[in-house]
C-alpha cells in the first residue's frame, strides 16, 4: 500500500471516531483498559497493520461480552432450555466460562439457538445482539483468528491479487464498527452497574426499615432505636430505657417500624448492663422475621468503614437515617473500648446499630450523640461500643443463642 493511502486511512478513522464521540473524549465514554485497546488498534493501524488491529478490538470485544453475559444472567430463567434439564453452571461454563468461545457467545446472544450436550439446547428470551452488530462481530472475530493463525496483510502482494488490498480496507472498516461497539456496550454495562446498585441500595434499606425499630417510654421521657437480633430480642440502650424517677428500667416502653408507626409493640427489659450502657428487650408478639447479623470475632480498627442506623429526634413521617463514617479514635468506657467516628451522631440514634460496611453485619451498639450540629464541638465524642459487650450481660447465653 501506497504512503498517502495509508495517511487518508488514518484520518478517516481518526474523523470516524469524531463522529462517534461527538465532542466528547475516548476516556468519558470507556473504562481505562478499554481506551488502552482503542488506542493500541488505532497506532497498528497507523503503522499498517489492520488484521492485527482487529485482533486487538476482538480481544476487547470477547472480554466485555464475558462481563456483559456475567452482568445479565444470574439464573435458567433467561433462557428457553429445549430438550431436557440443565444446570445454569452448565451454560456459565459453555458460553462465557473459561472454556468458552467468542463464537459461541455471539450466537447465543443473538438469539439462536445453541447446542449444549446431547440433545439439549438454549437460546436467550430476548434477542440482545442485532442482526447488524452479529455480522460486524462475527466478522471482526474471522479477521482475529486469521491473525493469530499467522496470516498478515502482505501475505498477498506475492501472489499480486486485490484481494489482500479488500481485506486491509475491509479491516480498517471493521474497527471502527468495532469500535462503535464497544462504546455502546460500556454504556450498557454501566446502565446494569447503575440500576444494579440502585437495587442494592433499596433493598438493604428495605432490611434495615424492617428490623431496626424506634423504643418510646413517657416514664423515661425518652426516644432512642432498637434492632432485632432474633426471637423478637432488640438491642438498644440502657440509657433510653430508663426511668430516672423510679431509679429502674421503665415499664411503659413501646417499639414500632418506621414503616407501620400505627402498629405499637409492649416491650420489657429482660436484662441489662447499666455501667456500659446496654439493655436487651424483649417485644412481645413482634411479628418481624428480619434480624442483622452479628460479628464479634475480627479486630475493630481505626479507619475501618462503617454504616450507622437510627431514628435520631424522631418524628412521624422521619426516615432511617443511615450515614457512611471511619472509626476515627477509641477511649476507654467504663472497661469497654469505645469508638469514635467522623461522622455526627444525634441524640435518638442511641441504640442503634453499627454495620461493617462490606457484609453489613453488627460489629456495634451507637451510645453516646449530640443533641443537633451546633453542641456537637460541646460532645466531641459520636461513638459506639462493640457489640461484643454482650458478654457482660446475665443472660448472655440465651442471647448469643439468638445471635448465632
Amino acid at each position: 500500500m501506497e504512503n498517502t493511502e495509508d495517511v487518508y486511512f488514518l484520518t478517516a478513522i481518526e474523523q470516524a471516531l469524531q463522529d462517534i464521540l461527538a465532542d466528547r473524549s475516548m476516556e468519558e465514554l470507556v473504562r481505562p483498559m478499554v481506551c488502552a485497546d482503542i488506542m493500541q488498534g488505532i497506532n497498528i493501524i497507523d503503522i499498517g497493520y489492520p488484521l492485527c488491529s482487529c485482533f486487538v478490538i476482538s480481544r476487547c470485544i470477547n472480554n466485555l461480552l464475558i462481563e456483559y453475559c456475567n452482568c445479565l444472567f444470574s439464573s435458567n430463567e433467561s433462557f428457553e432450555i429445549e430438550g431436557g434439564v440443565i444446570n445454569f453452571a452448565d451454560i456459565k461454563e459453555k458460553f462465557w466460562g473459561e472454556g468458552s468461545s467468542v463464537a459461541d457467545r455471539i450466537d447465543l446472544l443473538s438469539q439462536k439457538k445453541c447446542h449444549i450436550k446431547e440433545n439439549i439446547s438454549i437460546s436467550v428470551k430476548k434477542k440482545l445482539l442485532t442482526q447488524r452488530y452479529f455480522k460486524i462481530i462475527n466478522n471482526i472475530n474471522l479477521y482475529a483468528i486469521d491473525f493469530m493463525h499467522g496470516k498478515t496483510e502482505y501475505e498477498g502482494l506475492l501472489d499480486d491479487t486485490d484481494e489482500i488490498e479488500d481485506r486491509y480496507l475491509t479491516a480498517k472498516d471493521l474497527f471502527i464498527s468495532g469500535v462503535r461497539f464497544v462504546i455502546m456496550l460500556e454504556a450498557e454495562l454501566n446502565k446494569h452497574k447503575i440500576d444494579e446498585e440502585k437495587s442494592d441500595v433499596m433493598k438493604w434499606l428495605s432490611f434495615y426499615k424492617s428490623c431496626t425499630v424506634i423504643v418510646e417510654s413517657e416514664k423515661a421521657m425518652s426516644q432512642g432505636t432498637a434492632f432485632h437480633i432474633g426471637d423478637g430480642r432488640f438491642v438498644t440502650c440502657y440509657h433510653v430505657v430508663y426511668d430516672e424517677e423510679e431509679k429502674q428500667a421503665a415499664d411503659d416502653l413501646t417499639v414500632y417500624s418506621e414503616e407501620n408507626i400505627s402498629k405499637r409493640y409492649t416491650a420489657i427489659v429482660e436484662d441489662y448492663v447499666e455501667q456500659i450502657d446496654i439493655a436487651i428487650l424483649k417485644v412481645d408478639g413482634w411479628e418481624g422475621a428480619n434480624k442483622f447479623s452479628i460479628q464479634t470475632k475480627d479486630a475493630i480498627r481505626q479507619m475501618d468503614e462503617v454504616i450507622v442506623l437510627g431514628y435520631p429526634n424522631y418524628n412521624p413521617g422521619d426516615s432511617i437515617r443511615v450515614i457512611e463514617a471511619k472509626i476515627a479514635s477509641t477511649r476507654n468506657y467504663s472497661g469497654v473500648k469505645m469508638y469514635g467516628i467522623d461522622n455526627i451522631i444525634y441524640v435518638g440514634n442511641s441504640g442503634g446499630p453499627v454495620l461493617t460496611k462490606g457484609e453489613r453485619k453488627v460489629i456495634g451498639i451507637v451510645t453516646r450523640g449530640t443533641y443537633n450540629i451546633n453542641t456537637a464541638m460541646e460532645n466531641d465524642f459520636s461513638g459506639f461500643i462493640p457489640i461484643s459487650a454482650l458478654n457482660y450481660l446475665n443472660k448472655y447465653k440465651l442471647v448469643e443463642e439468638q445471635i448465632n
